[in-house]
């Protein structure tokens, strides 16, 4: 009993430490399971798989990341240079990779917990918020998509606790920590610029909180500057190619640009984050929205609205600017930064709730739904469901890659040989060139051999499928082997002609 006594007295202690190897613990847990098998590694991972190995081997060096869906627009080069030292410790292992940028994810549900710490000043409710966040199963998603996307999370739960933190400490250290973030943020998805120059823009309007020293906002600009430095440089040196491609998109969107339409997809792309990051469902999330629409309407009216709901209010409200993009409204990562809004509104209401006699209830409805999204969960990890950024590619798996090219290593036997890949999009083979490259580096590639093994990706078309077997001349069909997602197929070219 002694030593039990011990245990809760130093857990009594460390009970920030405590609560936070926990939402460590249940965070990494749900980030990385079934990750192996499951990783989604694609052209655009096969793309910057090949690129950040070339950094990483001094082959070439870059100003700017992954090209966006825009002309002219590129993403920072920091994920490029961040994935070349990941790979780099990795020896090339696409699994290391994920595994550090999973490990670094689960700075945002931690971030959040010290937030609520400070907000509510209560360990328990600071602890219950970090776990919502720590299995939102969209933060968990983008945790483990090897893209650009996947470090601005962190990144952005970071920029929105600086920013509390300089607002309920006066400390100007923290707005320069918070600027530093949020751009850091952008980085790794570009339009997230736009995002914080309106919402920043938008606290200094609303006075929601001070405007910082000279020397701070100095210090602040020119840390933006430096982030930015080598995407402006690739302007200067390409005719300011990004300005141009903003400037075509625009002109080109004005066209099918309606307002209204606009801003019901909006609604609708906020509803769905809410309920993929609180785990209330549908018809929980119209209960909710409905009450705290009410609540914080009429404390608008009456000027009584809580400064922390305020922050949530104008950190979601950021991403209002995308209803003038019509093309890319839909584009889930736009919302990337909203999740963190919805869940504090979420942890705010339910604290507020407690004052009320029926708190036993209140504690029991808050472990079901903690209970209820951590099952939902794991049914989709384990099944590999529900991967947002993954459209007509569902059921593109690494292992089943892997598996493939097993088979094309085993059956060659040594012999020399090419293989040849059919897929989704058309034309894109990197990453079934940087998977065979890395894992069987000793294969004997020709691309002239007459043994051929062309892997074909499902929703291929028979018409484009016959069109590009063709284009390899006259072989003979040998066998074909089904990979679930992929098709094998052996052939021999027919030099009898």
């Amino acid at each position: 009993m002694q030593y039990l006594s011990n245990i809760k007295k130093t857990i009594g202690k460390n009970l920030d430490l405590f609560f936070v190897v926990i939402i460590f613990v249940l965070s990494f847990f749900l980030r990385w399971y079934n990750i192996s098998d499951n990783l989604f590694f694609g052209f655009e991972q096969g793309r910057d798989a090949i690129q950040a190995t070339q950094i990483a081997s001094l082959q070439d060096f870059v100003l700017v990341g992954p090209k966006t869906d825009i002309d002219g627009i590129f993403h920072g080069a920091s994920y490029y240079y961040l994935l070349a030292l990941l790979y780099s410790v990795g020896s090339g292992d696409p699994i290391i990779a994920i595994f550090f940028l999973i490990f670094f994810s689960t700075i945002a549900p931690i971030a959040m917990y010290f937030l609520f710490l400070d907000m509510l000043k209560s360990r328990k409710w600071a602890f219950i918020g970090g776990t919502i966040t720590a299995i939102s199963f969209e933060y968990i998603s983008y945790a483990r998509w090897l893209s650009n996307v996947n470090p601005g999370v962190p990144l952005l739960a970071l920029a929105l606790l600086f920013l509390w933190l300089f607002k309920s400490k006066d400390n100007e250290l923290y707005f320069l920590l918070s600027v530093v973030s949020a751009f850091l943020a952008a980085q790794f998805q570009f339009i997230l610029c736009l995002w914080f120059i309106f919402f920043y823009s938008s606290l200094f309007l609303l006075k929601y909180i001070k405007f910082p020293s000279r020397r701070t906002l100095a210090f602040s600009l020119i840390s933006i500057f430096i982030i930015y430095f080598p995407y402006i440089v690739f302007n200067f040196r390409h005719d300011f190619i990004s300005i141009v491609g903003v400037q075509n998109y625009l002109s080109q969107g004005e066209s099918n640009f309606r307002f209204t339409g606009s801003l019901v997809v909006y609604s609708k792309q906020l509803f769905e984050s809410f309920k993929d990051n609180t785990a209330l469902g549908i018809t929980g999330t119209i209960l909710f929205l409905a009450v705290i629409s009410e609540i914080i309407i009429r404390s608008i009216l009456n000027k009584t609205l809580d400064p922390k709901v305020e922050l949530f209010l104008l950190w979601i409200g950021m991403t209002i600017p995308v209803v003038f993009f019509p093309e890319s409204i839909l584009l889930k990562q736009l919302y990337m930064p909203v999740g963190l809004g919805f869940i504090g509104l979420l942890v705010l209401f339910l604290f507020n709730l407690q004052t009320l006699k029926y708190r036993t209830i209140l504690f029991f409805f808050v472990l079901v739904i903690i209970g209820r999204q951590l099952v939902i969960n794991i049914y989709f990890l384990k099944t590999n469901q529900h991967n947002f950024f993954v459209t007509i590619q569902d059921g593109h798996n690494l292992a089943d890659q892997l598996s493939v090219l097993e088979q094309i290593d085993v059956d060659s036997g040594g012999l020399v040989h090419r293989v040849k890949a059919l897929t989704i999009p058309y034309y894109h083979e990197e990453s079934w060139s940087y998977l065979n490259s890395y894992y069987h580096s000793d294969s004997k590639l020709d691309d002239g051999a007459d043994l051929i093994y062309v892997i074909i990706e499902r929703p291929v078309e028979d018409f484009w499928k016959d069109r590009w077997i063709s284009d390899l001349g006259e072989t003979d069909l040998v066998f074909v082997e089904k990979f679930n997602y992929f098709t094998l197929e052996k052939r021999l070219k027919n030099r009898s002609n």
